[in-house]
């Protein structure tokens, strides 16, 4: 159980935590000006 206290998220990890992230953002940010528009 210590190696869940101990957790960290490596390099890849994070990097694919933050693209996933940028991804649900763009997304979002497209949906907004078209729900608007019609």
């Amino acid at each position: 159980m210590s190696e869940l206290s101990e957790y960290r998220p490596n390099e890849k990890e994070r990097q694919l935590i933050v693209m996933l992230l940028t991804q649900v953002f763009v997304t979002v940010l497209c949906q907004i000006p078209s729900s608007i528009y019609q």
